[in-house]
């Protein structure tokens, strides 16, 4: 992304939804099943130039997107919760962000916003524009397994 923005876009301002899959937990460098820690991922975006819509070293609580306990009864058995652990083993992570060059854009202050609006950035995990934390979803109302991440930017001055 940085390489073709640099060689063939650079007058173009680049906005990045991304399903990073990262977690929350860091673990061990020599686990058998490693995984992208949250803090591994904002450090190597900010060594691109790179910003999340939750800032440039955001509270790994406030981007949490997912909240799902898989049943048994769908595919990938190995990821099946029961359901008096839905709450303490479901995956609750902090897997979707809008990326942006910091030198380009800037989120919107709430308090340019206006009056009652919604915050910037929010999230939505209902369909109502509200996230409810540790609510388990997909749900009848909301069908998808990943929160709604939104961001409302301005050309940096």
């Amino acid at each position: 992304l940085s390489t073709a923005r640099r060689q063939k876009f650079s007058d173009h301002l680049v906005i990045f939804g991304l399903d990073a899959n990262v977690y929350e937990a860091v673990q061990p460098k020599d686990a058998p099943d490693s995984r992208k820690s949250f803090s591994e991922f904002i450090s190597e975006i900010a060594e691109l130039g790179l910003t999340t819509c939750f800032g440039d070293s955001p509270d790994v609580a406030v981007c949490r997107t997912t909240c799902s306990a898989r049943t048994s009864l769908q595919p990938q058995l190995n990821k099946a919760v029961r359901h008096k652990e839905k709450k303490t083993k479901s995956d609750i992570n902090p897997k979707d962000v809008i990326l942006f060059y910091k030198k380009d854009l800037v989120v919107i202050p709430a308090s340019d916003m206006g009056k009652d609006r919604q915050p910037n950035p929010m999230k939505d995990n209902t369909g109502s524009l509200e996230y409810r934390e540790r609510y388990i979803f997909p749900t009848l109302d909301f069908p998808s397994d990943h929160g709604i991440v939104a961001v409302a930017l301005r050309p940096v001055k």
